[in-house]
């Protein structure tokens, strides 16, 4: 079996899905750790490939690879914007697509942000604080955006004040993993 997360920025896909591969013996793949070990960081990607059509039928290819060499995995994914390239995931039935989704509330307590190479800065609480609304607003027009775009080929998990133990077991009792 197959199982693909995704879910836009600072969700808690490789968070969730590591815990999720552990729980149920499967191998865990992070698209975003792959892709820095790969080109050194997010930013060299989208340099090398700076046409987001092109990067997300580049991804698709990428998860068409780690399918093959993997029996039993859980790949956490970047947000991908064009899903045309990965309509075969979606029609496989050894492959389970969700979309993981949480209130912007509860995702801006999560916010990270990184440099040009990958290394997370420290944004002080303040500072987040004093642009919340700001946040919150880039937030939820992401949310918008990509939860109305899996929603028509995937079902949703919510994360919204359940435990990571909670999602994982939510998950697992949805697609009887266990």
């Amino acid at each position: 079996m197959k199982i693909l997360i995704f879910g836009m920025g600072n969700i808690g896909k490789s968070t969730v899905g590591e815990l999720l591969a552990r729980k149920i013996g499967y191998d865990f793949i992070d698209m975003d750790t792959k892709i820095k070990k790969k080109y050194g960081t997010m930013l060299g990607f989208q340099d090398e490939y700076n046409d987001q059509y092109e990067r997300d039928e580049l991804r698709a290819e990428m998860i068409s690879s780690w399918i093959k060499e993997n029996e039993n995995v859980v790949i956490a994914l970047s947000p991908i914007a064009y899903l045309d390239a990965y309509e075969d995931f979606f029609e496989d039935s050894d492959i389970i697509c969700f979309d993981l989704t949480d209130r912007a509330e509860n995702i801006f307590k999560r916010l990270e942000f990184t440099d040009d190479n990958d290394n997370l800065l420290h944004i002080p609480q303040s500072y987040l604080n004093k642009h919340k609304a700001y946040y919150m607003h880039e937030i939820q027009a992401d949310f918008d955006y990509f939860h109305t775009l899996y929603a028509s080929k995937m079902d949703s998990i919510s994360m919204d004040g359940k435990s990571l133990d909670e999602i994982v077991e939510d998950i697992c009792k949805k697609y009887k993993l266990v």
